[in-house]
C-alpha cells in the first residue's frame, strides 16, 4: 500500500542506477571511500523515497576522528551530496571520557538549517558549563515548517526541558594505587 498519490514510475530506479554507476566510476582503481559507501547507501534512500516511500530510515556510524566521515554533511566541502545526504542519519562512535566539543561544532546542523540545531543545543551545554556530555534531540516533521527562528527556539526549549529533567554530577576519575613496602630489621 502506497501513501496516496501516483507511482513516479521507472524513472527513480534507472536513475539510481546510473547514479551508483558514476559514483563507483569516480573510484575506479581507487579502494573505496567512506563517502563512496555513504552516497550509493543514500542515493538509494533517495530512490526508495521517491518510489512513494515516505521516509527513508538510514544510519551510519562512523570513526570520530575521521576528517572525511565528519565531513559527509558539510555540503561546501561535497556540494555533489546536498542532493541526497540528507537520507541517513550520520553518528559516530563514541569513547567513554572522550571530549565531544570538536565534534559538535563540525556536525552542529547535520540535516538542518545552519544554526538551528546544535547551536543552540551546544550554546546551553557551554553556559552550563557542561562538558563531555551528550545533549541529543530527535526531531519529527509534523508537517508544519516552522522557519530557522522555530527551529532554533524548539531545539532550545527541548534541549532545557532534557537538562532540567537530569541529574548532572560531576565525574570523578578514582585510581588504585598499590604500595609494595619491604620492611627491613
Amino acid at each position: 500500500k502506497g501513501f496516496g498519490g501516483m507511482s513516479s514510475g521507472p524513472e527513480p530506479l534507472m536513475e539510481v542506477h546510473q547514479d551508483i554507476i558514476n559514483v563507483l566510476d569516480k573510484n575506479k582503481g581507487e579502494p573505496i571511500t567512506i563517502t563512496t559507501i555513504v552516497d550509493i547507501m543514500n542515493l538509494i534512500g533517495k530512490c526508495v523515497v521517491a518510489g512513494n516511500v515516505r521516509r527513508t530510515a538510514e544510519i551510519v556510524f562512523g570513526d570520530p576522528h575521521n576528517e572525511e566521515y565528519l565531513d559527509l554533511k558539510n555540503y561546501e566541502v561535497n556540494p555533489h551530496r546536498d542532493q541526497y545526504g540528507w537520507t541517513s542519519n550520520n553518528s559516530i562512535f563514541a569513547e567513554l571520557g572522550m571530549d565531544y566539543t570538536e565534534v559538535c561544532k563540525r556536525i552542529t546542523d547535520n540535516g538542518e538549517p545552519a544554526g538551528t540545531a546544535g547551536k543552540p543545543l551546544l550554546s546551553i551545554l557551554e553556559n552550563k558549563k557542561i562538558i563531555n556530555t551528550c545533549l541529543a534531540v530527535v526531531r519529527y516533521y509534523g508537517g508544519v515548517n516552522l522557519g530557522t527562528g522555530g527551529l532554533a527556539r524548539a531545539y532550545s526549549k527541548a534541549g532545557m526541558l532534557a537538562l532540567n529533567q537530569s541529574d548532572i554530577t560531576n565525574y570523578i576519575e578514582k585510581k588504585i594505587i598499590y604500595l609494595h613496602l619491604n620492611t627491613i630489621c
